[in-house]
């Protein structure tokens, strides 16, 4: 439910609703960082600093599990 409330958030243009909702997604394991990264619906996003930050440390997180 929260990956499609921030990719709604994000296809009105609600910069942080998007990062709060895809925040939750990813800490619940809802879709993976390399998904979103693609994903059309966080095209307008995608520059954003906050939005590749936060991609960028799940991407650590998740490698660090699988160690």
């Amino acid at each position: 439910m929260n990956y499609y409330m921030a990719a709604g958030c994000a296809r009105m243009g609600q910069v942080e609703c998007t990062l709060q909702y895809l925040r939750m997604a990813l800490n619940e394991g809802f879709t993976s960082p390399k998904k979103v990264a693609t994903d059309m619906a966080f095209a307008n996003v995608r520059d954003n600093p906050d939005f590749k930050q936060m991609l960028a440390a799940q991407v650590n997180t998740k490698s660090s599990q699988a160690r």
